[in-house]
This record gives C-alpha cells, structure tokens and sequence, in this order.
C-alpha cells in the first residue's frame, strides 16, 4: 500500500522510532553499540522488557539501534560500548514515500504517516471527499 523511497530496514517510519527495526549498530559519532541483553560496560534499565522491543526480545534486538522507551519521542538509540559514554543517539532518518491511495508525498508535505501508509494531515480530508461523491 505504501512505496517507501528507502526499505523500511534502513529507515525509521515515525520520529520517535519504537517500530524501527533495521540493524545501524552505530551512534552519530560512530560509537558500537553494546547488545541490549549485555549489562557490560553499561546496564541497561530494567524498564527495557523483552515486550518493548519491536524484535520480541532483547536479545533479538542484538546491539541494533532501537528505542524501547515509550516517553522518550526523540529517536533511536544505544548504549554504547564505550566505557566513557553511557548512550547516544543514532542517525536514522525517517522513510518517506508516497501514499499509494492519494500519491501524496508525504515528505514534501511534512505529514506524518500511520501504519496504513496515509498522510494523516491530507488524507483525511481527500478521504471525506472520496468517501462522499
């Protein structure tokens, strides 16, 4: 339903990430990320349960950029193998494609897109209208 210029593994289908599930391993500043099932040089929080990760677990996750935590909105991230720096943010920016229903780009026009692929702030209103002629 949804062409997306770049597969949704390289690229991030909303701002804050949580469904993100491609495999960057490293931080803006080039830091590895550490496995999110190691607590070695960093332990994770314990509010990261296997059941906030789009992979199913942290151990699937491996030490792929991700955001298991819901108020954070900013983007993904790790922590990080450097003894010295805890977390850092990863660079993964967002998908951006068309709405395969109205062809909206939905990069140009700055709108969010939900799981069904439709901009949110044209669709609807291009959806009434269909909807009603």
């Amino acid at each position: 339903m949804l062409s997306l210029g770049r597969s949704s593994a390289e690229c991030k289908r909303t701002q804050a990430g949580h469904e993100y599930m491609g495999t960057l391993s490293l931080t803006v500043s080039g830091r590895q990320c550490q496995a999110w099932s190691s607590n070695t040089p960093h332990v994770p929080s314990s509010e990261f349960t296997d059941d906030t990760f789009p992979d199913g677990s942290r151990a699937a996750a491996r030490n792929y950029c991700r955001n298991p935590q819901q108020s954070w909105t900013s983007g993904v991230w790790c922590y990080t193998t450097d003894p010295s720096t805890s977390w850092e943010s990863c660079d993964v920016p967002l998908c951006v494609g068309k709405s395969a229903v109205y062809g909206l780009d939905c990069a140009i026009t700055g709108c969010a897109e939900s799981l069904l692929g439709l901009c949110i702030h044209a669709s609807v209103h291009l959806l009434f209208t269909y909807l009603l002629t």
